[in-house]
C-alpha cells in the first residue's frame, strides 16, 4: 500500500528542483543566472532576472517547506527579508480584489500551468 500511495508524489528535493528547473526554463534563464546576485545601483537585480525571482521564490514558499534564508539563497536575493517582500507584494498582486495586474496574473497562471502544480 505504501507504494502505491506514492506514486507520483516528488520527495522535496525532487519538487525544488523541478519548480526552479522548469521555471527558469518558462522565463529563459539559467538556474546559475537564477542564484546569481546581480544589483543595479538602487539594490534591485535588473528586470530580466526581478521577475523570475519573484515569481520563483513565491512558488517556491508556497509549494515547499523550504525556509525563506535557503529560498534567499536559491533564487540570488542578498538577504532573506526580501523573499516576505517580494512574495507578500506578489500576493497582493494576484489577489481579486487589486486590478491592473492582470499581466502579473497570467504569468503566474501559466507558469503554475507549465510547471503542472
Amino acid at each position: 500500500m505504501g507504494n502505491d500511495v506514492s506514486k507520483g508524489i516528488m520527495t522535496q528535493p525532487e519538487k525544488v528542483r523541478h519548480i526552479i528547473s522548469k521555471g527558469c526554463e518558462y522565463f529563459g534563464i539559467t538556474p546559475e543566472e537564477l542564484a546569481t546576485v546581480i544589483q543595479n545601483k538602487s539594490g534591485r537585480p535588473p528586470d530580466s532576472q526581478y521577475t523570475p525571482k519573484k515569481f520563483i521564490a513565491y512558488i517556491l514558499l508556497n509549494n515547499t517547506a523550504l525556509t525563506n534564508t535557503r529560498i534567499m539563497k536559491e533564487v540570488g536575493w542578498a538577504n532573506h527579508s526580501l523573499v516576505n517582500h517580494h512574495c507578500n507584494r506578489l500576493k497582493d498582486e494576484l489577489s481579486d480584489g487589486v486590478f491592473g495586474y492582470e499581466k502579473t496574473k497570467m504569468i503566474y497562471n501559466e507558469l503554475i500551468t507549465y510547471l503542472n502544480l
